[in-house]
C-alpha cells in the first residue's frame, strides 16, 4: 500500500484538535484515514478516559465507507459490526456510529465527552451534529479527524470557524 507525500505530510503535521482532509472523490482522502488515521487514535487514546465515535452520513454510509475498508485490511476480529446500540468495537474499543444526516441526531452525543471522533462526508452532514461535536471535544488529547468533498464557498462549513 503505497502513501504518497501529501499523505505523508497529513501524517506528520496532523496533531491539531481538526484535522481536515478535502479533495475530490478517490483522491484517498478516506484510503489514508483506513490505514493510519483511524487506528493510531483508536490505540493511542486507549485507557484514556472519554467516548470514541464515528460519524458519517447514517450507519450504513458508516459500514460501507469507513467499516468495512478497516474489515478488508485489519480482519474481523479487530474490526466488529454496529450492533444494534450503534456501537461496533475497533482494535479492542468500542466506537460509538452514528448518523449525522438530521437535526434529532444531536441529543445522541449532547452531553457526552470525547476523545477521539471520525467524520466521515462532513459536508452531507446536519449542521448542529457538527456545532454540538465541538462542544463534547473536551478533553486535552481530543482529536477530531475527517474527510469531505469540496462543497460551494457558501456552504456551513466553510463558515464555521474552528478552534
Amino acid at each position: 500500500m503505497v502513501i504518497t507525500d501529501k499523505q505523508k505530510e497529513f501524517i506528520k503535521n496532523a496533531t491539531h484538535r481538526y484535522n481536515l482532509k478535502i479533495g475530490a472523490r478517490r483522491c484517498g482522502k478516506t484510503y489514508l484515514d483506513i490505514l493510519y488515521t483511524i487506528p493510531n487514535r483508536i490505540l493511542q487514546g486507549r485507557g484514556k478516559e472519554g467516548l470514541n465515535i464515528i460519524v458519517g452520513v447514517s450507519k450504513e454510509t458508516i459500514e460501507r465507507n469507513v467499516l468495512r475498508p478497516l474489515r478488508d485490511i485489519y480482519g474481523v476480529e479487530l474490526i466488529g459490526i454496529i450492533n444494534n446500540r450503534n456501537i461496533a468495537n475497533l482494535f479492542g474499543e468500542d466506537i460509538y456510529c452514528l448518523g449525522a444526516e438530521k437535526v434529532n441526531q444531536v441529543s445522541k452525543i449532547q452531553g457526552s465527552s470525547i476523545k477521539f471522533c471520525y467524520g466521515d462526508e462532513i459536508a452531507r452532514w446536519c449542521k448542529e451534529v457538527f456545532i454540538m461535536l465541538q462542544s463534547s471535544l473536551d478533553k486535552p488529547y481530543s482529536y477530531f479527524d475527517g474527510a469531505l468533498n469540496p462543497e460551494s464557498r457558501t456552504h456551513w462549513f466553510k463558515k464555521k470557524k474552528r478552534s
